[in-house]
């Protein structure tokens, strides 16, 4: 991470010119970089060890030695979670990884094949810039960025950098979510017209961390770094620890699930990024000083013509987790791994029928995230397209830039795929 005095602006216009110019530090150009054999270590970096960069490095150290890597450092800037992972590492793996306290102190050290980000959201697509500038294959936790520009910048860098950039849209790795965009992919299904996508919880504590907030100090951390490009204010344990709720260290709803469920929308129906959005949302149930919503609905439209309406709430769980495509005859449901054929106009009291997917393999979500660090482990030694590359990233990346904006402006937003720009409408709707 780049020094405290970092601006926004800073950030951006340091990020653009080393993209224009192709800046890497590994100087490889991208059919020039080497595979890697199967009996060559992979020695991988943590940055970030909080709630998700701890779990990721558990499935990592699941799958390690099948894959022939190693954790051999840990970078946070907080002593605690540092410490603690190392611990972890050295008790499951009998040996310690190298401790840094920021990632200026990671990047010099050398040593390094690859890294995994797991820092809050507003840090994603500064930190996966600068390790793909200093020669590093990435996997990044989503969302890639929750502006444009950002989103823009990280794009061109990996492009231009030639790293292996696996996003953390781990849905990719789904037995069912495969089989379901290969069924599509065949012409079986027919045009998608439809998605219906979203998930319903009641947890007045999500995303709130009250005990480790108490335990947070700031002699233990660098609050002036964890801030990088966002304006500085007085150290606050809260938006530290519990950043999904506040802006704009997160967008809450739209960065944490939307993204996650927007991937799986290109993913299955074969899109890219949406073209319109309209959002709506609130702090209706959880008053807690959280800024970010806790209900949150949004509308997307594609240029094929795909409608897509997506919710999200904290306060309810009715409806769980769910995600419907449609096409004029069938239905797709991806949780329940069912095909239905649905009744014509002409024969109104046919009853539906349903069949499962043909999934050979249905992992449990803790398989999941481990599939995916296993392609992206393979895809670093073949130097392949991994399930989640940069550009699923960035289209994810669109849509949840286009969805806060459409929330906190109240207008329709449009982006221009050709211009690779954002515009909102003059009125609101």
């Amino acid at each position: 991470m780049t020094g405290p005095s970092l601006t926004r602006r800073a950030f951006l216009q340091t990020s653009a010119a080393a993209a224009a110019t192709g800046l890497c530090t590994s100087h490889i150009a991208r059919a020039g970089v080497p595979s890697r054999g199967a009996n060559e270590r992979l020695r991988v970096g943590l940055i970030g060890a909080g709630d998700r960069g701890t779990f990721l490095l558990e499935r990592f150290l699941d799958i390690s030695r099948l894959h022939n890597a190693q954790l051999v450092a840990v970078c946070d800037l907080w002593s605690r979670r540092r410490e603690q992972a190392v611990h972890m590492v050295q008790e499951r793996t009998g040996k310690r990884p190298a401790p840094f306290r920021n990632t200026d102190e990671l990047f010099s050290s050398g040593g390094l094949d690859a890294v995994i980000i797991a820092t809050p959201d507003f840090a994603h697509a500064h930190q996966c810039v600068e390790a793909v500038q200093a020669g590093l294959d990435v996997y990044v936790e989503t969302p890639l960025a929750h502006t444009l520009e950002e989103a823009e910048l990280a794009r061109r860098a990996c492009l231009d950098c030639g790293r292996v950039v696996q996003m953390g849209t781990d849905n990719r790795s789904r037995a069912v979510q495969i089989a379901a965009a290969e069924y599509v992919r065949s012409g079986a299904f027919g045009s998608v017209r439809e998605v219906e996508i979203g998930r319903h919880v009641h947890d007045p504590r999500h995303w709130r961390r009250d005990a480790l907030v108490a335990t947070l100090r700031e002699s233990d951390t660098d609050w002036r770094r964890y801030q990088l490009n966002q304006p500085a204010r007085p150290f606050d344990p809260r938006r530290y620890l519990e950043f999904r709720l506040f802006w704009p260290y997160s967008s809450g709803l739209p960065g944490q699930w939307l993204s996650h469920h927007i991937d799986t929308v290109a993913h299955v129906a074969g899109e890219s990024c949406p073209i319109r959005c309209v959002a709506s949302g609130s702090v209706g149930y959880w008053h807690d000083g959280r800024e970010n919503v806790d209900a949150f609905t949004a509308w997307f439209e594609y240029a094929s013509g795909l409608k897509v309406r997506y919710s999200a709430r904290h306060a309810n769980a009715a409806g769980g987790a769910f995600a419907r495509f449609f096409s004029e005859q069938e239905m797709l449901d991806l949780h329940a791994g069912t095909i239905s054929s649905l009744p014509s106009r002409s024969a109104l009291n046919t009853k539906d029928t349903s069949e499962h997917l043909d999934v050979a393999l249905r992992p449990l979500p803790r398989q999941t995230e481990a599939c995916h660090l296993g392609n992206w482990l393979d895809c670093i030694r073949t130097r392949k397209s991994v399930r989640a590359g940069i550009e699923a990233g960035y289209a994810h990346s669109v849509a949840v830039a286009m969805a806060v904006r459409a929330l906190h402006s109240g207008r329709s937003i449009t982006y221009d795929p050709v211009s690779r720009r954002i515009t909102e409408a003059l009125t609101r709707t």
